[in-house]
C-alpha cells in the first residue's frame, strides 16, 4: 500500500514523505513498550491517543520541511520535541 501511495504521487508530482518507514523507524529505537504509550487503546497499534498525535504530526512535519525547505516558512518549528524524536527518544 505504501509503495502504491508513494507512486500515484510521484507520477502526480506530488509532494509527499514516507511516513510509514518514518514512524516505524521511531517506534523500533524507543521500543514496544516506550511506542504502547502512543496507544489509544492497549493492544491497538494502530491510532494513536492525543499525545501520540502530537508527537506522529511532529514527525509529518519534520519530514516534510527537510524534504521540501520551502515549507519552512508555514511549519511551527518544535526544537525540543524535533531534537527527541530524531535522537530516537521517547517523547
Amino acid at each position: 500500500m505504501t509503495a502504491a501511495a508513494i507512486s500515484v504521487a510521484q507520477d502526480n508530482n506530488l509532494k509527499w514523505v514516507d511516513l510509514n518507514k518514518a514512524s516505524m523507524a521511531y517506534v523500533n529505537k524507543i521500543s514496544k513498550t516506550a511506542a504502547s504509550k502512543y496507544n489509544l487503546a492497549s493492544n491497538d497499534w494502530t491510532h494513536v491517543n492525543e499525545w501520540g498525535g502530537v508527537v506522529f504530526a511532529r514527525v509529518v512535519s519534520d519530514l516534510l520541511v527537510e524534504k521540501y525547505p520551502v515549507l519552512k516558512d508555514v511549519a511551527v518549528a518544535n526544537a525540543t520535541l524535533s531534537a527527541s524524536i530524531k535522537a530516537g527518544n521517547p517523547a
